[in-house]
């Protein structure tokens, strides 16, 4: 889910209780993923940066009782959300471990597949990350993740970053920062892949849209589920906050229907590799 933040920590809380909305929201995506990955009967599963586990739960069905998935996040919470997340489903050939994907507590060619989505992007190097990924994959096996495309396409994130730093209450991100659109470019992509050892499989978008049935509703999602601009607009004053959010409902007013509901829609690259 994210490497990069302590902050994630603090995302905990919301994923989780939105797990089964963003499950449903991303389903395309796990699908190409585990697709992609040609995930099989048997095999071992590494989900990188798992947040509460979504791709992993739904390779575990996969793989069957013969195989096993190894959930994996840097934040404890994020963890200890995905294991609560696997036990209610009832899902018993998962293991959840805290690990941090720059460095991982795992032996050479450990496993069969790795999936990652939405990970790499919001780690601190991603080559390092994706160097470790080659490390432990068996030689031959497949590695499919994905990341955001462009801002202009991704509307839930795109705008509540343009309009906390054009209200002051955020820096202008720094080119090649950590973020979810630093890996946007599939030029950066494809270096990283390279630079890591990774020959490229594919890399195809993968088009979403997301109904929500109002704009306070949209604004308080990306206050519970996004940890950095979730602490900055609780830090704000009272005052502040109702401009934030009149900005946000503003911008957002752009997707409204004629029934009143807001429809955002999303591409994701979604990128295999070996």
């Amino acid at each position: 889910m994210t490497e990069w933040s302590p902050e994630s920590s603090t995302a905990a809380p919301g994923w989780e209780a939105n797990a089964e909305r963003i499950d449903e929201r991303l389903r395309a995506v796990t699908d190409w993923l585990l697709e992609r990955a040609d995930v099989q009967v048997g095999q071992l599963v590494l989900d990188v940066a798992a947040g509460p586990g979504g791709v992993g739960h739904s390779a575990a069905e996969l793989v069957g009782p013969q195989g096993r998935v190894l959930s994996t996040d840097w934040a404890a919470s994020m963890v200890d959300a995905a294991r609560r997340i696997g036990t209610s489903r009832g899902l018993t050939n998962v293991e959840y471990r805290v690990m941090d994907a720059h460095s991982m507590d795992l032996e050479d060619d450990a496993v069969d597949v790795v999936v990652c989505r939405h990970g790499f992007m919001l780690m601190q190097n991603p080559v390092d990350a994706l160097r470790e990924t080659r490390r432990v994959l068996k030689p031959g096996g497949n590695l499919a993740f994905s990341v955001f495309a462009s801002p202009e396409r991704n509307p839930f994130t795109a705008v509540p970053q343009r309009v906390f730093v054009e209200l002051g209450h955020l820096p202008q991100p720094s080119p090649g920062s950590p973020g979810v659109f630093a890996m946007s470019d599939t030029s950066i992509i494809r270096a990283a892949l390279a630079a890591s050892g990774f020959g490229v499989e594919a890399i195809e978008p993968i088009d979403l849209q997301g109904s929500m049935p109002d704009g306070d509703f949209i604004v308080d999602r990306i206050v519970e589920m996004n940890p950095m601009f979730g602490r900055i607009y609780r830090d704000l004053s009272g005052n502040e906050q109702a401009a934030a959010r009149r900005a946000l409902l503003h911008e957002f007013e752009a997707f409204q229907q004629t029934n009143g509901t807001y429809v955002l829609p999303s591409q994701i690259w979604g990128v295999h590799a070996r």
